[in-house]
């Protein structure tokens, strides 16, 4: 069990899940981070998606704009270190959303920059169509906190920054 503070519990109250995500690590559920990189050409547009679930971490990398996957790395993992990363993502906010978020459809939004995406599947009432962006906070409805997010992720991927070294964003 883990020790129970008035941070944590705010936080868990924001949030639209009706139970923490560290509760889904015994089950068939799967979150997914993705940096979607600027609105470019067919042949040039890359996506890095990670997606982690309780027997694997994956990473893909995907070009253009119709979920071509061109490389993908998988790496094992299991329910323990899965419960951890999920209760990391939730005192991180990976659920959050901005209620008062003024824009809240990512299409052309960012053009020229990077907008990043954030997926869970079978984790009941997670907020539909989460996302940010590289060109500010003013935009997007993601409500938790990114570089903790994004590292969290990046980490579960064993050299993640070789395996995409020469995937371009910008």
């Amino acid at each position: 069990t883990r020790p129970s503070n008035s941070t944590n519990e705010a936080q868990n109250t924001d949030q639209k899940t009706d139970k923490s995500l560290q509760e889904y690590a015994g089950t068939n559920t799967a979150v997914t981070f993705t940096s979607d990189g600027i609105i470019n050409g067919q042949d040039e547009h890359r996506q890095i998606r990670i997606t982690v679930n309780n027997t694997a971490r994956t990473l893909e990398i995907v070009q253009g704009y119709q979920n071509t996957v061109i490389n993908t790395y998988s790496f094992a993992n299991n329910q323990e270190a899965y419960k951890q990363f999920l209760a990391a993502l939730n005192t991180s906010g990976y659920a959050k959303e901005k209620v008062d978020a003024k824009v809240k459809n990512p299409e052309g939004q960012c053009p020229l920059g990077i907008r990043y995406y954030y997926d869970a599947s079978n984790v009941e009432n997670f907020p539909d169509n989460l996302w940010s962006s590289s060109c500010g906070k003013q935009i997007g409805t993601f409500g938790g906190n990114f570089s903790d997010v994004r590292s969290l992720f990046q980490l579960q991927i064993p050299s993640y920054n070789t395996l995409t070294q020469n995937v371009s964003l910008n």
